[in-house]
């Protein structure tokens, strides 16, 4: 989410900041220090980088109005984090112990800022989680540590978690409404469904939102810029110079314009600010990978799922013997330790009463059989065949890749022109490469009783069945733009001064023509998914020529 240890909070190396008028600036300055940004919309941007020699001046000046900037960002931001807590291979004592920790965990009760006072023992904790970080994965079963929240907004998004429990508001519009705050809009500039929610069950929080984050940070380049000699009046006139705390700036501005533009639209936001890529810094979690976490002297704890951020989770605790420990679960958050994944705050799911000993319960499970593209099953566990349609209800998981790939479909002819340098011709065959063909696909795993498991497993296969449908719609559309390119059988040419370069001229020209025609294709893919709204109105597609079947709907019995 490595310059930092958290690298998906704002954090800066210790500084001195001077406030003078710009002659005792300049003067107070011994060395040049380094500044890194990172914040959980944007990652972390690289250090400032030191000054050559001995700086003008004017290099110290702006330097220190950007660190001036940084530290601002630093400390108005709505949510940084420390360093994770140290970890542990194994817990002191015994072992954990399963069926103490799901006995315990209905007895955990947390007061309105999401603290909870546990005597000893183990406990298992139900969560809801939500991603925390824009532009960034959210992969199924990754291995978490954990840390403190903080920030401006900490203490809101831990109120906001602890009493959203047990009132029934939907999972994804308290993820958007938490995008909201991650991202330090303002209440006045929310949404009216986000405002009733924060009015519902934060009140008291109201008077932390009546400044966007940006505007805090505009208003301290505006008390500092006047004394740094030739730096802009307006901050939007100045980030060009700012570098890194100026491309932050626009960053942010741009996460806000999305939150703006799509409003309670978790589909679209989901899509725009987070994907299931596992990607490079993947690390497979469960409880044999996952260490624990030390919280506090006489405090262990771990995060274990099976999920994504729209799934549930299980923070596992124990409270080692002694006096009673206190613990602020909801402002405690799941650390990926990579720039390229999602943390995740969390929120306790309801206390429920365990099902009967005679309810027999099963694990429903569905694999399509296809033979037109390999598979890639994404497990995820629920508790319930209801938290399943909700889950697919607010993000489809499917995915259908490919890739564009080209050849010469004629041996390349080099002739001399009267000029003297030479040319070479050739037509190609565009096609979608089978090879790097596979389709990602949801296989939910859910708990039923024995009367329901044919009921839902036949609800279940058939959304699978039509989402198959969806994403091999994908594939179709590759495959006929593929076609329609190869019948047009266009000629290209390459020049060059030898027979050698007109061929190498050649070859370039067929690899940025597959360049352009791979984002084309891509932006009709997008098109098709937008349209169908990625199968959940497949019928729609015929409308727009694209490919048609019947909707994507899973509805338990």
């Amino acid at each position: 989410m490595k310059t930092l240890q958290t690298p998906w909070a704002i954090a800066l190396t210790p500084m001195a900041i001077v406030l003078f008028a710009p002659p005792s600036l300049a003067q107070s300055i011994t060395s040049p220090q380094k500044v890194a940004i990172c914040l959980p919309f944007v990652g972390c941007t690289p250090d400032l980088p030191g000054i050559p020699g001995l700086p003008s001046a004017e290099e110290l000046i702006k330097g220190e109005l950007y660190k001036v900037l940084a530290q601002s960002l630093e400390e108005e931001g709505p949510i940084v984090s420390s360093a994770s807590y140290p970890t542990v291979d194994r817990l002191p004592g015994d072992a954990f112990n399963p069926t103490q920790a799901e006995r315990n965990g209905r007895t955990v009760a947390l007061d309105n800022t999401g603290k909870v006072v546990l005597p000893a023992g183990d406990y298992l904790v139900p969560v809801d989680v939500f991603c925390m970080k824009h532009n960034a994965s959210s992969p199924a079963a990754q291995r978490y540590l954990l840390a403190p929240l903080k920030g401006k907004l900490a203490d809101v998004i831990a109120a906001l978690n602890s009493r959203s429990t047990g009132q029934g508001i939907n999972h994804s519009q308290l993820q958007v409404l938490s995008w909201n705050l991650q991202a330090g809009m303002k209440y006045d500039d929310m949404t009216p469904e986000n405002k009733a929610i924060i009015d519902r069950l934060i009140p008291e929080h109201k008077s932390k939102l009546t400044k966007n984050f940006l505007e805090t940070i505009e208003s301290t380049y505006n008390r500092f810029a006047p004394m740094t000699a030739g730096m802009p009046s307006s901050i939007n006139a100045a980030l060009d110079r700012l570098g890194d705390v100026g491309r932050t700036f626009v960053q942010i501005r741009q996460v806000q314009s999305q939150l703006s533009q799509y409003g309670n639209d978790y589909s679209a936001l989901s899509r725009l600010l987070t994907s299931s890529d596992r990607g490079d810094g993947f690390q497979s979690g469960g409880e044999a990978n996952t260490p624990w976490s030390k919280i506090g002297d006489r405090l262990y704890g771990r995060l274990v799922t099976e999920n994504n951020y729209s799934g549930p989770a299980r923070l596992q605790l124990r409270a080692s013997p002694g006096q009673p420990v206190a613990f602020n679960l909801t402002q405690t958050v799941a650390d990926p330790q990579t720039p390229t994944i999602q943390p995740l705050s969390m929120s306790p799911q309801t206390t429920g009463t365990p099902p009967k000993k005679e309810e027999e319960l099963y694990t429903s499970l569905y694999n399509p059989v296809i033979s037109w593209s390999k598979l890639n099953p994404q497990d995820k566990t629920f508790d319930s065949c209801t938290a399943a349609e909700q889950a697919l209800t607010d993000s489809f998981a499917g995915r259908a890749q490919w890739r564009l790939s080209s050849v010469w479909i004629t041996t390349p002819v080099v002739k001399k022109l009267p000029n003297g340098s030479y040319e070479a011709k050739a037509r190609i065959r565009y096609f979608a490469d089978k090879q790097d063909q596979k389709v990602d696909f949801p296989r939910y795993i859910w708990k039923v009783t024995k009367q329901k498991k044919a009921a839902d497993e036949l609800a279940w296969k058939t959304a699978i069945d039509a989402l198959m449908v969806h994403e091999k719609g994908h594939l179709d559309i590759a495959d006929k733009y593929a076609s329609t390119l190869s019948l047009a059988k266009t000629e290209f040419a390459g020049v060059g001064s030898s027979e050698a370069s007109a061929l190498s001229a050649l070859e370039a020209k067929r690899v940025a023509a597959l360049t352009t025609n791979q984002e084309t294709l891509q932006l009709e893919s997008n098109n098709y998914d937008s349209i169908t709204n990625h199968g959940l109105t497949q019928s729609e597609g015929p409308s727009q020529d694209f490919p048609g079947g019947l909707d994507v709907k899973f509805q338990c019995p």
